[in-house]
């Protein structure tokens, strides 16, 4: 699976542990030049949404995304989620 990234922008990280919703800030950020090609892995920042895109074409199965910070392995921060056929 390869991975675009779009963009990236800051969010105010005491609204969203209140309330659990995203309030931006700051303006939208564009990828950096080493990241403006089709990757294995994408870089999130903390604090921030990460916009990407990827092609699931004749792939319908279930996967996992996770993160790659040990605090956080080892808090079920994987999750599922499944592509089905359109």
């Amino acid at each position: 699976m390869r991975f675009q990234i779009l963009d990236r922008r800051a969010f105010e990280e005491t609204t969203f542990k209140a309330t659990g919703q995203v309030r931006f800030i700051g303006p939208v950020e564009p990828p950096e030049p080493y990241e403006s090609d089709w990757k294995d892995t994408v870089r999130v920042h903390s604090m921030m949404v990460t916009r990407f895109i990827t092609r699931f074409e004749g792939y319908p199965e279930k996967y996992v995304y996770h993160y790659h910070v040990l605090e956080h392995e080892d808090n079920e921060m994987m999750r599922p989620y499944e592509v089905v056929a359109g």
